[in-house]
């Protein structure tokens, strides 16, 4: 997983992940992205992930614990990442998860399209907090000012200069379609198995997720490497059920609500690549009397077998500025 959220942060809870899927058999890497964290090098969202996204790739396939298959996934920013990945091309990548997340999320996040659309205050939100610098901020901003340019110029004056926010406005001059995959744009470079991970109460749907999906299942010859996964739950993966359930369900406050959200959908993660790096096809959910599947307890299907790349979680290098 490569994040720009701090891979070691209680927000992640990717310290939590990786003692699932160690338990699954996988080696678990993850990754601060370029310019956020540990990583050091321009901050800047978008514009490096494909080459970083392959160069870890290589960095895990050199590992000797490493069988040389990789499975890739992350939430938000991170299942741009993973699409980023998928897009390199590396050989190693056999499957991956993108969750909560679009296709072209950049498009819309650093585009500026404002001719065609309305201005999208919650993504320069998280320009101006997130990709200033190399931590996060948690900066008051006033939203009440006349212009988008005069929001980013008091931000500018209170937190610093956010590149990608300047670059925003400039990209909002020539309206024109923001694209950080170069010739390797997914929708045409895409040949592994992806399980297209969505949740009704998330803006990740629609139009971008399910606009992803209905392509991709429009391609004769690959429409079937593509699932498609909707959650009742919102962005963060907080459920339905839950809401109004107080602190005890909330899995950022909560250890056992935590524990329980990382069973249930890193499981079906490390379902997905049990079967689709290991050849370990999951149990099927068991039959109730008249032959319905009984799904009576809630759990998802789990596979019958684990095994992958057996080591420690780990952390490649840091992402680094590209090489000549």
């Amino acid at each position: 997983m490569r994040t720009c959220y701090d891979k070691s942060s209680r927000y992640t809870a990717l310290a939590f992940e990786a003692e699932y899927y160690r338990a699954r058999g996988f080696a678990f890497v993850t990754q601060d992205v370029r310019g956020k964290f540990r990583s050091g090098g321009e901050t800047l969202p978008y514009a490096h992930d494909v080459a970083d996204g392959y160069d870890t790739v290589e960095w895990i396939t050199r590992q000797p614990w490493s069988n040389g298959r990789v499975g890739v996934t992350g939430q938000s920013y991170y299942g741009f990442t993973t699409w980023a990945a998928v897009a390199s091309g590396h050989p190693a990548i056999r499957a991956a998860v993108p969750m909560v997340t679009g296709i072209d999320m950049a498009a819309g996040h650093v585009g500026a399209q404002w001719g065609r659309q309305i201005p999208y205050l919650a993504g320069l939100n998280d320009l101006l907090q997130i990709w200033t610098g190399n931590n996060g901020y948690l900066a008051e901003i006033d939203w009440s000012a006349d212009s988008v340019e005069n929001i980013v110029a008091a931000a500018r004056a209170r937190i610093g200069e956010c590149r990608a926010a300047t670059e925003m406005l400039e990209r909002s001059v020539d309206q024109g379609w923001y694209n950080p995959y170069g010739d390797r744009h997914p929708y045409h470079t895409t040949s592994v198995p992806i399980l297209h991970w969505q949740n009704w109460y998330d803006p990740g749907l629609a139009p971008l997720g399910l606009r992803d999906w209905r392509h991709f299942r429009s391609l004769a010859g690959t429409r079937d490497l593509h699932h498609l996964r909707v959650g009742s739950a919102d962005h963060s993966g907080y459920l339905l059920q839950d809401v109004g359930a107080g602190d005890e369900r909330n899995p950022y406050l909560s250890g056992t609500a935590l524990a329980e959200k990382i069973e249930t959908e890193c499981g079906e993660v490390a379902d997905f690549f049990d079967e689709h790096l290991n050849g370990v096809r999951p149990t099927p959910p068991a039959r109730a009397p008249g032959g319905t599947s009984d799904t009576s307890a809630g759990s998802p299907r789990r596979s019958t077998r684990r095994r992958a790349n057996r080591a420690p979680s780990t952390s490649p290098p840091t992402a680094r500025e590209p090489t000549s």
